[in-house]
């Protein structure tokens, strides 16, 4: 016969490997700011978890991706409010995913476009099956400058990490 206390261990088991297997976001998830940045929040780095980035205002972008079916409405805060946050200052971001895969982003983009950090997709956060929990958005629906594959080379999901240069 199985204790209580074992039955609740296999029953809290079962429930995290479920939820790893079907793409939840863990409740850990969170943004580290590396590099030229004021403000840190651990040693030299400003680190944001999922709470901390939904508490800053939040935007929304309606647009198309080529790994999305038609319009979505993806919703997140600024990124240039992000950095700001972490009194980040340069010239230029390198954006590093959970899987390594780093992409350049000139500061000048964040200046000129309202780009989002996507915490939800359609009102539903973002798994790590569906390129979250955090992933870069670039309006470009709005602005037929950014239909370019440049563009979307900077649409990192599973974002990590952001290095300020």
């Amino acid at each position: 016969m199985m204790t209580n206390s074992r039955r609740h261990f296999l029953q809290l088991t079962l429930l995290l490997a479920f939820s790893n297997a079907h793409g939840q976001t863990p409740a850990t998830a969170s943004l580290s700011i590396t590099g030229q940045v004021l403000k840190p929040t651990q040693g030299q780095t400003a680190v944001f978890d999922l709470a901390a980035l939904k508490q800053l205002p939040q935007m929304e972008i309606r647009t198309h991706t080529r790994w999305t079916e038609g319009v979505i409405v993806f919703q997140g805060p600024l990124l240039r409010e992000v950095l700001k946050s972490a009194g980040a200052q340069g010239k230029r971001l390198q954006a590093i995913a959970l899987n390594d895969y780093k992409v350049d982003i000139p500061w000048q983009d964040i200046e000129q476009y309202p780009v989002i950090l996507a915490l939800s997709a359609n009102g539903k956060p973002l798994s790590r099956r569906e390129k979250g929990p955090i992933w870069i958005m670039y309006p470009m629906d709005d602005y037929k400058a950014l239909q370019t594959p440049d563009t979307h080379s900077k649409l990192i999901w599973q974002l990590k990490t952001i290095h300020v240069e």
